[in-house]
Parts: structure tokens; C-alpha cells; sequence
């Protein structure tokens, strides 16, 4: 049993072990590098880390034997283990020579979880049931045996029934097994059958107190104590022991009495080389929280096969297959990703609309909304309406709103939109391009397919040739002689009805054009940002990145190779029309405790903005990765 009192919390930025260790004779905690000692310095912040590594740790295991990275084995935890329970993970192709290794000396906990079986447990409770009831349904067999008394009655002296296979104290170490197991649950966040917690609760009940607790500062080590006595009383008024009793004997005493040695100098549990879990953290929660669209690319050497699958659900937005090939050599960036304003934004609740009696050459588009961004866009904009028109519309009076029946709900006159809009409808409103441009707004123009949302997210335009180009495309919409006299066009005649449309090469003539649309769509870029941002994930300290004595080390092993990555891609963009000015950034994530769930802070005026230095909140990631 570990007390949580006497561990000394440390970080060592020279080293990339993280677990407990011994030195000098004293337990110490080894933080991962980001962490401060003095936010661990409580018994329950010690506990609660303790528990939460413990997790991280178990989960990037299973992470590793899923991926075979553990060598077989036909011990019991399936890996080689060399004398002091060292589980040695070889990681092909990995470009840091060393081994990840895991540390269990410490191995009560698994222990414990390791030989729960549910219906093992449930039977012998049933059996312990069915052997103290009395056998009175069969007394009819033993009547012949009675003494009959004057009052009617008859006296048995003896029922010679099959005799208990397990005495009643044998199912108190199942019982006592179920407490234990109970609170390392507790202290993992996880779920338990209730039938188990009842046992838990009934053996605390009779052998302890509800104060009590194997992880309650103040009662820890009474609590062990207690138990220990506890299981030597039930191994001595146990009779006849099973093999399902010494399993369970065996395990409740390695947790009670599985103390470290003292000589025992070192890791005891743990890992060896924290970055590959620290790598595998963020890959996993950037796969969880980004569509897998913007997702390039991903080294996935640490990913479990689902996360896996979850990346690469849906076409990627740029196709950067086989670009990171150079002189025959395979390189692996961490993560490149098409970052865009609208890849993540948080789902907004439905909204109304309600169809404007207004008529712009027959076509009828124009709506109200009971959103308040849309009441204040239209007291600064009365004479403009918001609309929505689609594809095939013809001019026969006939309102967007019935077709958009077909799709959604009603309510007192007013559709309840309740997801994007179906492909083929589109809308258009003025844009407030001197204020910031805020997540609302543009989960507005996801939902409603806003043309300028389509035009960059659905045909990549990205400046104002490429929106002009889209225009003509998509729209049919140009300011050539024929078509400013072609008729029957619902997106000119009205959804962009007030807008000017100029190429733009006459707009660099006359820039002032206030109601030209290609250049409120190049304004408009020019507030959100597009752009591919290649990560590289960093087991390294703040104070490390930024010591000028460490420079010419990070040119050489990190700073370079971005740049490399940058230029593969540049090369490869350059040969695509719609993504050839997009800008490239690279970023470095290093790990740090927040108090938090912020996920990111930005370090600021890192190599002169060459490369951003991001440090990425592991609490705020954490849950991401062992759910």
C-alpha cells in the first residue's frame, strides 16, 4: 500500500522518466516536465495525480499492445518482464533510440483490478446465501426420523443434508476484496456494478465505519491497519479454502502488505521516455475535437486503431498524400492540419425563421430571424434584408420558406432551424468587417451557407480572384455586357441584389466600390485566418525553448526540419490554384499543469514569430485521452 504522506514531489528536466521512484531512501513523485512540485504538495493532490497518471499510463499500454509494440510473453501480463518488473515496449521506427520502458514493482493496484470477475464474485455470494438458508422445503424427506408429541407436533433431532462446500468467513475475503476494489474505483472516476458496491458497503459497515476510508487523508493508514487484522481474523476462521478463496486471499494481502523495500533503489513504477505518452495525448485529443476533414495528416505510431479510423473518416480538405517524401526518405510531421475559422465551432442552438414579404423582381428571399444578432443587424441595416435562395428558383412569387418546409419543422409560422441548411440554398447578409468576428457569427454562416462560407470552406477562394472565379462558376454572376442583361438568376436578381460585382483588376482601379462584393470578401479573409498549421510535439520545457544557449540544439534537431516540412508543402501547393496562397505555420506544443481547462497558452515573441510555442494544458487534454 502506497502512503500518498510520504512521496516528495519532483521534476526533472534532464529526465523523461515519470512515476515514482526511490532515491536516498526517500519516495519520490516524478512529475511530468511542465508541472510545479508546489501545486503536489497535498496528500489528496498527490492521490488525485497519482491516480490520473495511472490512468494515462494504463490506457497508452493498451495503446501499445493494440499497436504490438509489447513483446509477448505467456506471463500474465503478457509482456517480458526482467527482474524488478520492468516491461520493456519496443517502438519500431522510432527516431530516438531508446526503449519505452514501464516500471511495476508497484503492483498492488493491478493486482487487484487484474482478477475481478464479476460472476465469480455474484456466485459465491449466491452460494454463500443459499447455504445459511434454512432447508426447511425438504423436511417432508425426513419425517420418517421424528419423535411425534402429544400436542401434535414433531421433533428432528438431525437433517442429514450435504454439508456447506464454503463456510460463511471464506465469502468475507470476497467481501473484503469488493471494498478495495471498490475504492481504487473510486478513486479512478469509474463505474461499478451495484451489487459489488452493496458488498463494499456492507463489509465497511460491519468492520469499519463509514469515516473511514483506504484513501481518506486522515484514516489511511488505521484503515489499513484494520484490514490487516481483519484478514488475518477471516484467514484463521476459514476452514475450508478454495481456490477462488486464495485468489482473493492472495491479492487483498499483496495490496495490504506490498510495501516497497527499502533497499529497493530506482524507478518503481512508472515510465520510461514520458514523450511518446505525451505525444499520443495530443494526437488523441486533436483527433477528438477536429473534424477529420482538416486532418492532413497524422503520425499515428501512438494512436489506438479507433482514433485512427475517427481521422480519416471524411476527405481531407487539401490532399497532401506522399509530400513528405524527400531524397527516397519518409518524413513524419506530427500532425499537419487545415486550420479554418469554421472547423470547430460549437454547436449553436436552433433559431427561428420567419419569411418578409418582400419581392425583388418575383423572387421572394428575404427573412426575419428571433436571433438578436439578426434584430441588430437589421436597425443598422433597415433597407437591407437577410435572404436565402437556392439553386432552380424560378420567379413565380413562390417563397424560399415553402421549399425549406420540406426540411424543416414548424412552428406558429416560423421553421425551427435546427441544423445546416441542405446543399443547394444559400444566403447572404452584409458582414460587420470593423468589429471582430466572433464564433457566433460565423456558426451562423456554417449554418445558413452563407456564399462567403461556401465560397472558402466548400471551393477553397481564399483571395478575391478566386471568389470573382467562384461567382462565375457557381453563380453565374459577372459584370460582362451579357450577362448584366441575362435574366432569370435568383442569387443576382436577389439574394446579392445590392451588391456591385467588379473583376479584380477594375477594382485595383477603383478600390472605393462600397457595396462590391469581391472586395468585402477579401476584407472579410483578411479578419478570419486560413491557413496549414504543422505541429510538432514537444517533451521539453518553456524555460528550455526559450535559453538562448539551447538555440543552435533546436536548430539543428527541430527548427530545421519545420522548415523542410514547410517547403514540401509550399512546393506542392504552388501546383494547386485554390490553395496556392495559403499560409503555413508551424507550432510547437510543450506539456504544463493549468488549474484550467483553457486548452492552449501562447508564448509569446518565440524566434521572431518564425514558430509559434504553444503549451498545452494536460488537464484540460487528459479526459480526451483515457475516456
Amino acid at each position: 500500500m502506497l502512503d500518498f504522506h510520504k512521496l516528495k514531489p519532483i521534476v526533472n528536466d534532464k529526465y523523461s522518466f515519470v512515476g515514482i521512484d526511490r532515491y536516498d531512501s526517500q519516495l519520490r513523485f516524478c512529475l511530468p516536465k511542465g508541472f510545479y512540485p508546489n501545486n503536489f504538495i497535498t496528500y489528496n493532490s498527490k492521490k488525485d495525480l497519482f491516480f490520473l497518471l495511472y490512468k494515462v499510463l494504463e490506457k497508452f499500454k493498451n495503446v501499445c499492445d493494440s499497436k504490438q509494440h509489447l513483446q509477448k510473453s505467456n506471463d500474465r501480463d503478457g509482456v517480458n518482464k526482467s527482474k524488478g518488473g520492468i516491461q520493456d515496449i519496443r517502438l519500431p521506427n522510432t527516431e530516438i533510440e531508446e526503449n519505452n520502458i514501464f516500471y511495476s514493482k508497484l503492483n498492488f493496484i493491478n493486482d487487484i483490478l487484474d482478477i475481478y470477475d464479476e460472476l465469480k464474485i455474484l456466485s459465491l455470494v449466491s452460494k454463500l446465501k443459499t447455504n445459511n438458508e434454512n432447508k426447511f422445503n425438504k423436511i417432508h424427506l425426513f419425517l420418517h426420523k421424528g419423535i411425534y408429541l402429544d400436542n401434535g407436533g414433531i421433533y428432528i433431532d438431525e437433517m442429514t443434508l450435504p454439508k456447506q462446500n464454503i463456510q460463511y468467513k471464506s465469502t468475507d475475503i470476497v467481501a473484503m476484496y469488493c471494498y478495495i476494489f471498490y475504492e481504487i474505483k473510486q478513486q479512478l472516476k469509474e463505474e461499478i456494478k451495484d451489487e459489488v458496491q452493496t458488498l463494499a458497503e456492507d463489509f465497511c459497515h460491519r468492520y469499519l465505519g463509514e469515516e473511514y476510508g483506504l484513501f481518506n487523508e486522515n484514516y489511511c493508514n488505521l484503515t489499513v491497519d484494520i484490514l490487516k487484522e481483519v484478514l488475518e481474523f477471516i484467514d484463521h476462521n476459514t476452514h475450508l479454502k478454495d481456490d477462488d478463496y486464495w485468489q482473493f486471499f492472495s491479492s487483498v494481502e499483496l495490496f495490504l502488505y506490498g510495501n516497497i523495500l527499502a533497499d529497493s533503489q530506482g524507478e518503481v513504477w512508472g515510465i520510461k521516455n514520458f514523450y511518446s505518452v505525451w505525444e499520443s495525448m495530443c494526437l488523441t485529443h486533436i483527433s477528438r475535437t477536429i473534424n477529420s476533414e482538416y486532418i492532413l495528416y497524422i503520425d499515428n505510431k501512438f494512436l489506438e486503431n479507433e482514433i485512427i479510423y475517427q481521422a480519416s473518416l471524411k476527405p481531407k480538405k487539401i490532399n497532401i498524400d506522399n509530400v513528405f517524401t524527400i531524397n527516397n526518405q519518409l518524413l513524419k510531421p506530427d500532425v499537419v492540419i487545415y486550420s479554418s475559422p469554421f472547423a470547430n465551432l460549437s454547436k449553436i442552438n436552433s433559431f427561428n425563421l420567419y419569411m418578409l414579404d418582400w419581392d425583388d423582381y418575383s423572387y421572394k428571399t428575404a427573412f426575419g430571424s428571433n436571433l438578436d444578432y439578426f434584430k441588430n443587424y437589421y436597425r443598422k441595416k433597415p433597407r437591407t434584408q437577410f435572404k436565402i435562395a437556392y439553386e432552380g428558383q424560378m420567379r413565380d412569387g413562390k417563397h424560399t420558406f415553402l421549399e425549406l418546409e420540406n426540411f424543416y419543422k414548424k412552428y406558429n409560422d416560423e421553421l425551427i432551424i435546427d441544423c445546416q441548411l441542405p446543399v443547394g440554398f444559400y444566403s447572404y447578409w452584409d458582414i460587420d468587417l470593423l468589429n471582430t468576428i466572433d464564433e457566433q457569427v460565423l456558426g451562423l454562416m456554417q449554418n445558413l451557407n452563407h456564399i462567403f462560407y461556401v465560397a472558402l470552406v466548400e471551393f477553397g477562394a481564399n483571395d478575391s480572384s478566386s471568389f470573382y472565379k467562384f461567382l462565375i462558376d457557381k453563380f453565374d454572376i459577372d459584370n460582362s455586357f451579357f450577362n448584366i442583361y441575362k435574366k432569370y438568376n435568383p442569387f443576382k436578381d436577389s439574394l446579392l441584389r445590392c451588391c456591385e460585382f467588379t473583376s479584380p483588376e477594375q477594382i485595383n482601379i477603383s478600390p472605393n466600390l462600397e457595396e462590391e462584393i469581391v472586395l468585402k470578401f477579401s476584407k472579410f479573409v483578411e479578419k478570419i485566418q486560413f491557413y496549414l498549421q504543422i505541429i510538432d510535439i514537444k517533451y521539453l520545457t518553456v524555460d528550455y525553448m526559450l535559453d538562448k544557449n539551447n538555440l543552435n540544439d533546436l536548430k539543428e534537431r527541430s527548427v530545421r526540419k519545420q522548415f523542410v516540412y514547410e517547403y514540401l508543402l509550399q512546393k506542392k501547393l504552388s501546383k494547386d490554384i485554390k490553395f496556392n496562397n495559403l499560409n503555413i505555420k508551424s507550432d510547437f506544443w510543450l506539456p504544463f499543469w493549468g488549474a484550467s481547462h483553457e486548452v492552449i497558452e501562447v508564448v509569446p515573441e518565440y524566434l521572431n514569430g518564425y514558430i509559434d510555442l504553444h503549451k498545452i494544458n494536460f488537464l484540460a487534454i487528459v479526459d480526451n485521452y483515457i475516456k
